[in-house]
């Protein structure tokens, strides 16, 4: 069994990970990297664009089932996953 998970900023919503906005200091990281960026060069490539697919692979999907301990980390200034990401895991997992 697993007695510990560490997320270091990593996507936890897949299914509206593209629809989120994260940090962009003036809009300059927009056209270069983003959290669409991150859907389409990580996220397309590995579990494609299924709904139910990308919701079957989203850990916030599987919140209620974690009986492992979880330190998620992320940072205000990630530009590629938006730290809501994180915030919304927990209330997930709070909720269960």
């Amino acid at each position: 069994s697993v007695a510990c998970v560490i997320s270091g900023a990593g996507p936890t919503d897949l299914v509206h990970l593209a629809d989120q906005h994260a940090y962009d200091p003036k809009g300059l990281l927009h056209a270069i990297v983003s959290p669409l960026w991150t859907f389409l060069t990580y996220v397309v490539p590995s579990f494609g664009t299924n709904v139910s697919v990308l919701r079957q692979w989203s850990p916030i999907a599987h919140a209620g089932r974690l009986d492992a301990r979880v330190l998620l980390g992320s940072s205000t200034h990630d530009p590629l996953v938006p730290q809501h990401q994180m915030a919304e895991l927990r209330h997930a997992m709070k909720a269960d």
